[in-house]
């Protein structure tokens, strides 16, 4: 049901109980509804939705979603700033006729990130040597330090975690990304990425 506000404005007193029943069947219809194995419980906080475990046999996939393969990681398809980024200069969906490339990892105890990599120009616009807009996917340890790269801007995507030779990855970034740089008035560059 769709109703616009300009609808909902009453004009006169005798409007007034047509409106509000117009207000009430609009926020009915957004409300949540119980389904086959899905069970609501309503509270004075909000309401509690509950889902049989045998009914989540949907993967909720998303942009930049990272999975482990052997001894690395794919990612997803995903976008920034409408680009889509490489892994090893080949787009992470593999292009048209081959398989998404994999990024490697040391699965090494410790902790280690993958992240998106955006190389800038002196203007702060996206580039990379030959002057073509690029974005790539690297794997960087927990205790990299990026020195005075200030002219690329970095954007965590997922976190991996090995501990006695076991790894657990922690997606970060659910989103195609937008990004923005700006210069500090200490000289510094800030990078800034949000869902898009």
């Amino acid at each position: 049901m769709s109703i616009s506000f300009e609808e909902l404005k009453v004009r006169t007193r005798a409007e007034i109980p047509a409106k509000f029943n117009m207000l009430v069947d609009a926020a009915r219809a957004l409300s949540a509804r119980r389904g086959v194995g899905v069970r609501l419980h309503e509270t004075p906080g909000g309401t509690i939705v509950s889902v049989d475990s045998g009914l989540a046999t949907a993967v909720f996939t998303h942009p930049f979603q990272v999975t482990k393969t052997g001894d690395g990681v794919q990612v997803r398809f995903g976008v920034v700033d409408g680009i889509e980024p490489t892994i090893g200069g080949k787009p992470i969906s593999g292009g048209a006729d081959s398989e998404a490339p994999v990024l490697d990892m040391d699965f090494s105890d410790g902790r280690q990130y993958v992240v998106l990599e955006v190389p800038l120009d002196k203007d702060l616009k996206l580039i990379d040597g030959r002057g073509i807009a690029v974005a790539a996917v690297k794997a960087l340890k927990s205790d990299y330090d990026s020195g005075s790269e200030e002219y690329v801007a970095r954007h965590p995507i997922c976190m991996i975690e090995t501990k006695a030779g076991v790894s657990r990855l922690f997606q970060i970034e659910y989103f195609n990304l937008a990004r923005t740089s700006r210069r500090k008035e200490s000289g510094t560059v800030q990078h800034f990425f949000y869902a898009q």
